[in-house]
């Protein structure tokens, strides 16, 4: 369909897939959703003004609606919908995009990325889990990946204000329903998989679907870089060409000489690579599942262009809501965006790697608040509680995103799965649970606090939320209450 023509033969002012917005000028655009069908609100889109429907099927209703607009049928309203946006707003290049995938550390290898572009004078945009943004400016998200039409509109407000690159989260349901299908990447990345993980009744009906939905990033890439050592590298690749990082296992970019150490407060990563000889790169990041991330960064600007210049970020980079720690009446407060096993996994590991360099791994309780998110299934809250009672000395179960499922279900689901012998506290208020595991605590002991969005949405409706102040709740109550 010629959309550019549409657009200016019906002199197309507006696109829109919400009924709320549509007006004289738009086209409304009919989504199928899991949850809501666009073709039901078309009548509404209608009486406020809108007469240009694009469309799956014309739906049964009146005869003047009928006759007074425009109806365009295809077969895939979302598939078209990037196609339509990408003719309303226009060519988005000379920008040059870098799009990274994976179950976990998407956020921190594109921010990572961010800041090092900007560093080196290359003005950069970023999409991701935690909103959109350039230098001095920034736009909320609703999703991590956007769908195609606010994500066409960001492109062409971050090519007006002269980015260079974008660096965006491309999640797997955006590759599986089409967010992405008009974009090219300059570069992909593709930093691992997980199979327990996003297996749900909203994401992905089983583990094959997931894979499959983010191995479409070479679709939209010509050049995509993947970690070699994950355990499905061989899935993730197949059939395609990939440039390669490791820590174990020969690739274009190996790590050498790792070392971990210093403190929580100052963690400090050592380490070489195959690919730049001569430096030894160092980061102010505690664990071996940011050697990856960092790695993945490097290979990125590599692969860009930048064999140097970025390592001074490296030294002093710290990611909003990753690994951010904290001190409250000499305990150790932990905040991370780890939501699943092998996440919180890796977070703990990166710990005690730590307090066991410090000789402290015996003397320091760690105590985990956590919750999980509905509509995942059972997987992600078994493999909470696996990993809690396994690693961890107390859990506090609290609350997540729970979306239209109950929290105290959801919440059972992880307690059902607790090692019987493993003390826990059930606490559904999040500023609440913090005080909980304060009381639980003594001096030099670490609180790790895990999965909290920057919202709790129950039921429909959607509270702001913040870890940093439920921090400093706990802060002016410990004042309040010393534990002697």
């Amino acid at each position: 369909m010629d959309y550019r023509n549409i657009i200016k033969k019906h002199n197309i002012t507006a696109i829109t897939f919400s009924s709320k917005d549509a007006a004289k000028g738009s086209i409304f655009v009919a989504l199928v959703g899991a949850y809501t069908d666009g073709h039901n609100y078309i009548q509404d889109a209608f009486s406020r003004g809108c007469r240009h429907f694009l469309v799956e099927r014309v739906p049964d209703i009146s005869c003047d609606i009928k006759d007074k607009a425009n109806f365009f049928i295809v077969s895939n309203t979302r598939i078209e919908l990037g196609k339509l946006a990408k003719a309303f707003y226009g060519n988005i290049c000379p920008l040059k995009i870098i799009g990274i995938t994976g179950t976990k550390g998407k956020t921190t290898t594109a921010s990572l990325v961010y800041e090092c572009l900007n560093a080196m004078g290359k003005k950069c945009g970023f999409i991701g889990t935690t909103g959109a943004k350039l230098p001095g400016k920034s736009w909320p998200t609703k999703n991590t990946t956007p769908e195609s039409l606010e994500l066409f509109r960001l492109i062409n407000e971050m090519k007006a204000e002269g980015a260079e690159y974008l660096v965006m989260e491309i999640s797997s349901q955006a590759l599986k329903y089409h967010r992405v299908d008009e974009l090219r990447l300059e570069l992909g990345a593709f930093l691992n998989i997980f199979k327990e993980d996003h297996i749900g009744p909203t994401e992905h009906p089983t583990y094959d679907d997931y894979l499959e939905s983010k191995r479409k990033i070479w679709n939209i890439a010509d050049k995509v870089i993947v970690n070699k050592d994950d355990a499905e590298f061989n899935a993730i690749v197949k059939g395609h060409k990939a440039i390669t990082y490791a820590i174990d296992n020969q690739a274009d970019y190996k790590v050498n000489n790792l070392r971990l150490g210093g403190t929580l407060e100052n963690p400090i990563t050592k380490f070489t690579l195959s690919s730049h000889d001569d430096t030894t790169f160092i980061a102010n990041m505690m664990g071996r599942y940011n050697v990856y991330n960092i790695v993945s960064t490097i290979a990125i600007l590599d692969q860009l262009g930048f064999h140097h210049g970025f390592e001074d970020v490296l030294k002093s980079i710290h990611i909003a809501d990753r690994q951010n720690v904290f001190k409250v009446e000499g305990r150790y407060i932990i905040i991370d965006f780890a939501h699943n096993k092998d996440s919180v996994l890796a977070l703990v590991h990166g710990v005690k790697d730590i307090l066991r360099a410090q000789g402290k791994l015996s003397e320091s309780k760690l105590i985990l608040i956590y919750g999980t998110s509905g509509g995942r299934g059972i997987a992600r809250p078994r493999g909470l509680a696996e990993a809690a009672s396994k690693e961890v000395d107390f859990s506090i179960i609290t609350n997540e995103v729970p979306f239209d499922e109950d929290p105290r279900e959801l919440a059972y689901r992880i307690i059902d799965y607790l090692d019987k012998d493993h003390p826990y506290i059930l606490e559904l208020d999040r500023t609440q649970a913090f005080i909980e595991a304060f009381k639980v605590s003594k001096p030099g002991d670490i609180i790790m606090s895990i999965g909290a969005e920057a919202y709790i949405t129950i039921k429909g409706h959607t509270i702001p939320y913040s870890e940093r102040e439920s921090i400093e709740n706990l802060r002016a109550w410990a004042k309040e209450h010393p534990i002697k």
